[in-house]
């Protein structure tokens, strides 16, 4: 899909604007030159959540204020579901997303989140300023900074190089990625 504009969707258990579900067939979804603004689901990808083997590319894409419990924006992978879940993110901003985690505490990953057998590649992208929100369960301190980027028992965050995060979270360990600095 190319060009869209996602805002205000919700959903009651996971993935907010796009859920994008394997089942007996996995796909491929890409998302190009689109935004998504404010969208929320209860647990997982407030903005897209991908799981039961689909595999997803983002390109040039930009992610504000999207909110869930794990994954503010996007979340791969899910724990009761077998085959996880690939997703590539190109050229993509995340700002201002926010993730509550289960009682304060957990790495829920105010941006991007990987459940076990979930993947996320992170390339050339911005990713700043995720804060702790009330979606799904009570947080300690709504508001609070929370780490970008956070992982489930066996999931995996990668950087594919050239990543701007305002903290530590994303695995930014190439070369030319610029850790704990602000994109401003």
């Amino acid at each position: 899909m190319r060009r869209m504009h996602f805002e205000d969707n919700s959903a009651g258990w996971s993935g907010g604007a796009i859920a994008s579900l394997g089942d007996l067939f996995p796909n491929t979804l890409v998302v190009e030159d689109s935004t998504f603004v404010a969208n929320s689901a209860a647990l997982n990808g407030g903005a897209i959540m991908a799981s039961r083997g689909e595999n997803v590319t983002i390109r040039n894409s930009t992610f504000t204020g999207n909110a869930a419990a794990f994954g503010g924006a996007v979340s791969a992978g899910d724990p009761e579901s077998p085959g996880g879940a690939n997703v590539t993110i190109l050229h993509a901003t995340f700002a201002g997303n926010t993730a509550s985690g289960f009682q304060g505490g957990d790495a829920a990953g105010g941006a991007l989140f990987a459940e076990p057998d979930g993947s996320i590649t992170l390339t050339s992208s911005i990713v700043e300023d995720s804060t702790e929100g009330p979606v799904m369960l009570v947080p300690v301190a709504i508001g609070d900074p929370v780490p970008n980027c956070g992982t489930a028992d066996g999931g995996t965050i990668t950087s594919g190089g050239g990543n701007v995060v305002d903290d530590a979270s994303c695995s930014t360990d190439q070369p030319t990625d610029q850790p704990d600095t602000a994109a401003n």
